[in-house]
């Protein structure tokens, strides 16, 4: 939550009054992924949920390798199969740190 500071600065003639805002920034955080069994041809979503001072930016990655353009919280595959296979995970970037 952010916090204002204010000054006063009083002479013979006026005062003056100059305020600044201090935000702390909260460190980024996300929800594991669930897996998943799924059959051919099905449909399969990963997802995770991000909290912390964002804004927030994703990078999904199959068994270490990143995945093109899937950047959002979540990956939808329409229609999987054995290529789809392995380990998915999500880096997660906030505006502190990144977690895995």
């Amino acid at each position: 939550m952010p916090v204002t500071y204010s000054v006063i600065v009083s002479g013979r003639c006026n005062s003056v009054t100059n305020s600044a805002v201090l935000t702390i920034n909260t460190a980024t955080s996300a929800t594991t992924p669930a897996s998943l069994v799924k059959n051919a041809g099905d449909s399969a979503t990963f997802s995770t949920t991000a909290s912390g001072s964002g804004p927030f930016n994703y990078v999904w990655s199959l068994n270490g390798t990143p995945l093109a353009g899937a950047t959002d919280s979540s990956v939808t595959f329409v229609s999987v199969s054995a290529a789809n296979a392995g380990t998915y995970a999500a880096i997660v970037f906030g505006a502190c740190n990144s977690v895995h």
